[in-house]
């Protein structure tokens, strides 16, 4: 039987002239590290934290390619999410990156989302539990 345990890892494709501005967000944004990529046969980067490779970041393929790069991926995918902690840090961060973002509570109030591009369109979710961000603005008062 299929047990699927978690995401291994995402994949951003990215203009070659984005490329290394998608690795400097992943790093500098998202905290995440560049680390070891398999040696395939176009550029990108893979980016880890704690001991993981969460983001594969790949140059965009040949629409020729139907599995790889399909016509409709473009616009096929919707955004990333990633559990997070550091509600008022991370807030901070994007302010000083000026970065614009938008942020809704889950409807069941139980989680925090922030929404942000990444330089290719991509959007990212970071999720805070809402313990932590009702803490983080009480402390901050």
């Amino acid at each position: 039987m299929l047990k699927i345990s978690r995401i291994h890892h995402l994949n951003i494709r990215a203009l070659p002239e984005k490329l290394d501005e998608t690795r400097d967000f992943y790093r500098d944004i998202l905290g995440m590290e560049e680390g070891y990529r398999q040696p395939f046969k176009g550029h990108g980067y893979w980016m880890w934290r704690e001991g993981h490779p969460w983001v594969h970041i790949s140059t965009t393929g040949s629409k020729d390619d139907p599995v790889l790069q399909p016509k409709s991926m473009d616009a096929g995918f919707g955004h990333i999410a990633f559990d997070a902690t550091g509600y008022l840090d991370f807030k901070s961060l994007l302010a000083e990156k000026n970065i614009k973002y938008e942020e809704h509570p889950t409807p069941d109030k139980d989680l925090m989302q922030i929404f942000f591009p990444d330089p290719n369109g991509v959007v990212v979710e970071m999720v805070f539990d809402m313990a932590e961000v009702e803490t983080a603005k009480v402390a901050a008062k």
